[in-house]
């Protein structure tokens, strides 16, 4: 089965989805805060080293990324193997059930992109950063439980002991989970509890997976996820993991390397195309502020 985590990070992966290649990206940075007062997610993206290939016209590139610093509710923006056009949330793939396209719809106008721009990074190249609302948290935290139902629902009888599901007892406890539509996300005031049916025998062996599995790149956003856990019960065979927003405030997970195929080519594009350039520093307070420590009084 296909892990969980992939729910919390980037649930509406299962939504619609195309490649996007006019511009690449070294890294690219997520900082995850829920409000629990205002029911809403918000989301810091920071894409550092942003370029276009040899074989990418750059002034098209230059057109498309001027579109996604503030317009373009694309995210990440279109510069990864996987982008998501958030406008055709409300236009959902046939292959999605009526009940998750109604919730769908029902989230996607609450999406919006609140400040955005382009900075140069203390490597001197180009970067973008935006920041994202998700209102109505709590109907997100729905179409994420959606989203695993059906892929249970999808994974039929086959089993293979592989994370999370390392026992057949665990499997019928998922999709006994999935029969009755259960929730697999809970809000417990300043805390989402995602809760994961399991044997403590499978429990066991998904911590012993983590441990071997924490020093390979290919698994750095399950350990940035597991490792932002604040407390862990296992109990009824259920795994609670909470994650107190009131301790972290948000969320943090980096993905990729930076792998020196850098070019200045569509950095100098947009400042021929007059494009303001925000200090890089500013970026960095804006990374900051996502992340107080739990004795900053909220904003009111």
């Amino acid at each position: 089965m296909r892990t969980c985590l992939h729910a919390l990070i980037v649930l509406w992966l299962a939504l619609v989805c195309g490649s996007c290649s006019r511009f690449e990206y070294a890294t690219m940075e997520l900082y995850v805060r829920f409000d629990a007062h205002d029911d809403l997610f918000k989301v810091l993206e920071i894409e550092r080293g942003i370029y276009t290939p040899a074989r990418e016209d750059v002034d098209a590139a230059a057109d498309a990324i001027e579109a996604s610093a503030t317009r373009g509710r694309v995210f990440p923006a279109p510069g990864g193997l996987v982008c998501i056009d958030l406008d055709k949330l409300a236009s959902p793939t046939p292959d999605v059930s009526e009940s998750m396209a109604r919730k769908m719809r029902e989230i996607a106008g609450g999406i919006s992109i609140e400040r955005g721009g382009f900075f140069i990074d203390d490597k001197g190249r180009l970067g973008l950063y935006r920041v994202w609302k998700f209102a109505n948290a709590h109907g997100v935290l729905d179409l994420a439980s959606m989203y695993l139902n059906e892929g249970i629902d999808r994974e039929g009888d086959r089993f293979s002991p592989e994370f999370p599901v390392f026992d057949q007892e665990t499997q019928e406890l998922f999709k006994a989970r999935s029969r009755a539509r259960a929730p697999w996300f809970l809000v417990d005031g300043e805390t989402i509890v995602f809760d994961v049916p399991m044997t403590q025998r499978s429990a066991a062996r998904c911590l012993a997976h983590l441990v071997a599995a924490r020093d390979k790149s290919s698994d750095d956003a399950a350990a940035a996820f597991y490792s932002q856990v604040t407390s862990l019960a296992i109990t009824n065979d259920r795994a609670l993991l909470r994650f107190d927003f009131s301790a972290y405030r948000c969320l943090e997970f980096r993905f990729g390397r930076d792998d020196g195929k850098y070019l200045p080519a569509l950095a100098q594009k947009l400042k021929e195309h007059a494009i303001a350039f925000e200090d890089g520093s500013a970026v960095e307070h804006l990374a900051e502020s996502m992340r107080p420590g739990p004795s900053t009084p909220r904003a009111k």
